[in-house]
């Protein structure tokens, strides 16, 4: 059988499109492959779903040639499948030569105007079952949470009524199990939907025979956020694309620089770890043509690190080193290269989600000092030393079963507790409630911060996290009953300690100050703060040399303003990182 690609080569900015022939349930897929200007407006479909595990289950006639389909794909299509009429859609693992690196570059460089000039972004979150089924009756109760909005959020959006919420379903019910089932799906965890349903004029999700508004499931996931048993990431992934799409709408060309996206999407899949980088270049507003272009003959430690200097380059700023997470799997990359194909276990970014917060290099406008070396292998950095790290505590747990893990969370709480205590009044003059509480959320939490009041409230809701922590490890937990006696201020303060403090240790240094550091930092690793970088970086010494490895971010109390960076004594110094 033929190859339906061959001498087909795709002329600058077409596509191809699949005009999917109809046919009966359980009969041969069928359809032809053309060509297809994407400045043409002609009409398609766009898929959107996860290849799954890449074994051929069927296959798609197309002439005299054939295309392998998986079986994820093979479900989808039955499901598209028209009985009456010709049905035109895009989809990569047909439409793209997978077997020709140069073709799939180009193609993925136009990913982005190929989801803006779809009709409809279908989204196949696979077939259904007994408990999804049960997610499916649930789901138009559950949406009654939106009537009466206890509030909105950071980007205006209603959020849900979280006792009415709990009134409809209980963590334990059918309907909330199919529903968290739903949203465990590799779907939410994959790279290329932010791109995909971002930028789709109208999406419409299909799971098994069931079709639901793209809407009605976002707010269905913003209910099951942190729901007691588990905490479901596909909250997170949702609210990006809310983001985006406003963004999108509104024309806010400058708001999704590359270097945020390659932050928000670091802990989504893909299946080639380029992709980690080339996944959200369709969705950047700051790349030019012909920056950055897809290359699929370069391998990952190549891409991630010709992204990294891309950035530094661009940005003149060193923002980029505060994605650094370890281990790395990509062990041949410079310690300074963020690794994206790491699954980090940190609630967030300190130098990126928290960074409003933040501005330890100082507040001074100037050109920051940093060059690399010939071979692009070193990356020299002006800064100053801090202090060097004299103790650090254990892993704050961040494990997403919270029930397993919830007397182990009970302990580190309690140790960190007395590491704080040690330093009564801190050097800041702050009493040890204050200090604690302010290291506990990195200092989040900032549009309370002026209220002597909300302070103390912030304390109260650490003494309630405390003592429930304390009762849910030594008894059976009743998600729901527990939940009910918890009040508003309390699961926000939950929820910015698991952003400031989950996959870190609290450290105390030699000059007695108290932070946050990554779980692979160690006793004798220095605390540095290098210009351009709003937080300090944990470095290590390479020992019988000058040079540093890059551990990550850190939070120092105390150190965050700039204060500190423009009045210490301690002189300018060169870093040189390898």
């Amino acid at each position: 059988m033929s190859n339906p690609y061959s001498g087909n080569k795709l002329p600058e900015r077409h596509i191809r499109l699949l005009d999917l022939h109809p046919g009966e349930i359980g009969t041969p897929f069928r359809g032809t492959l053309r060509h297809a200007c994407l400045d043409s407006a002609e009409f398609y479909e766009a898929l959107s779903y996860t290849w799954g595990a890449p074994i051929t289950s069927s296959y798609l006639r197309c002439g005299s040639g054939s295309v392998p389909l998986t079986l994820n794909l093979t479900q989808a299509l039955a499901r598209l499948r028209r009985t009456d009429r010709t049905r035109t859609l895009w989809i990569d693992q047909i439409c793209i030569n997978q077997d020709n690196n140069a073709e799939r570059g180009q193609q993925v460089s136009l990913m982005g105007d190929i989801y803006r000039g779809a009709a409809i972004v279908n989204i196949w979150l696979g077939e259904e079952d007994e408990e999804t089924t049960e997610a499916m009756v649930y789901l138009p109760h559950l949406l009654q949470a939106f009537s009466n909005p206890d509030e909105r959020d950071d980007v205006g959006d209603e959020v849900p009524h979280v006792m009415q919420v709990l009134s409809i379903l209980t963590v334990r019910s059918p309907g909330w199990i199919g529903l968290r089932n739903i949203f465990e799906r590799p779907y939410f965890r994959r790279m290329w939907i932010v791109q995909e349903v971002a930028l789709g004029k109208t999406s419409a999700v299909q799971l098994g025979s069931h079709t639901i508004a793209w809407d009605d499931l976002a707010k269905a996931a913003l209910c099951l956020e942190g729901d007691g048993g588990h905490q479901v990431d596909a909250h997170r992934v949702v609210r990006m694309i809310k983001l985006l799409r406003r963004q999108t709408v509104l024309d806010q060309p400058g708001r999704r620089p590359l270097i945020r996206l390659l932050h928000q999407s670091f802990n989504l899949l893909c299946t080639n770890p380029r992709d980690k980088i080339y996944g959200v270049l369709g969705l950047a507003t700051d790349i030019r043509p012909g920056e950055l272009l897809p290359d699929y003959s370069l391998s990952c430690q190549e891409v991630y690190h010709a992204a990294t200097i891309f950035c530094v380059n661009k940005y003149k700023s060193l923002e980029v080193l505060c994605q650094v997470r370890h281990p790395k799997s990509l062990p041949a990359l410079p310690s300074w290269v963020p690794d994206w194909t790491v699954i980090s276990s940190l609630g967030q970014s300190l130098g990126f989600n928290l960074s409003e917060n933040y501005s330890a290099s100082g507040k001074k406008v100037s050109a920051p000092q940093f060059h690399l070396s010939d071979d692009k292998h070193t990356l020299y950095s002006n800064g100053k030393f801090v202090d060097n790290i004299q103790q650090v505590g254990t892993v704050m747990p961040s494990e997403q079963d919270l029930i397993v893990n919830v007397y182990e969370r009970y302990e580190v709480l309690l140790e960190w507790e007395q590491y704080a205590r040690t330093f009564s009044p801190y050097a800041t003059g702050e009493s040890y409630p204050t200090t604690f509480w302010r290291l506990l959320l990195a200092d989040g939490g900032t549009r309370w911060k002026d209220s002597d009041r909300t302070r103390q409230q912030f304390y109260e809701s650490h003494q309630n996290l405390v003592e429930r922590n304390r009762d849910l490890a030594n008894k059976d937990w009743e998600p729901v009953a527990e939940m009910s006696i918890v009040n508003t201020r309390s699961l926000e303060f939950d929820k910015l300690m698991e952003a400031a403090c989950y996959g870190r240790r609290i450290a105390i240094t030699e000059q007695g100050f108290l932070g946050l550091v990554p779980a692979d930092a160690q006793a004798r690793d220095e605390i540095c703060i290098l210009e351009s970088v709003k937080v300090p970086l944990v470095l290590r010494r390479v020992p019988l040399s000058g040079d540093h490895h890059l551990i990550g971010e850190s939070y120092l109390q105390g150190w965050m303003d700039g204060s500190w960076f423009e009045s210490s004594p301690n002189p300018n110094m060169q870093f040189s990182l390898i």
